[in-house]
C-alpha cells in the first residue's frame, strides 16, 4: 500500500510541475498584436422595411436606399409588397 502511495504522489508531483511549467512559458509568450483593421463598408437601411444593407447592394431610388427590388417598387406605388 505504501508503494501505491508513493507512485500517486510522484503522479501528482509530476503533473503539478507539469503544469506549472505550462504556465509559466504561457506567461513569457510575446502578447499577441490585435488584428490588422478590416475596412468596413458603409451599410444603408432600406427605406421599406429598415433592414441594413452594404452600399453596393442597396438599391437606389430618388436617393433612398432599398434592400431588393420588390421594396423598392412597392415604395415607388407599383406592386404591393
Amino acid at each position: 500500500m505504501n508503494l501505491f502511495r508513493l507512485i500517486a504522489l510522484a503522479i501528482i508531483v509530476w503533473l503539478a510541475w507539469h503544469f506549472l511549467r505550462r504556465w509559466r512559458e504561457g506567461s513569457r509568450l510575446p502578447a499577441r498584436r490585435p488584428p490588422a483593421a478590416v475596412p468596413t463598408e458603409r451599410m444603408l437601411r432600406c427605406a421599406h422595411c429598415g433592414v441594413f444593407v452594404p452600399a453596393a447592394e442597396a438599391l437606389m431610388r430618388d436617393g433612398q436606399p432599398y434592400c431588393c427590388a420588390r421594396h423598392r417598387d412597392a415604395e415607388a406605388g407599383g406592386t404591393g409588397a
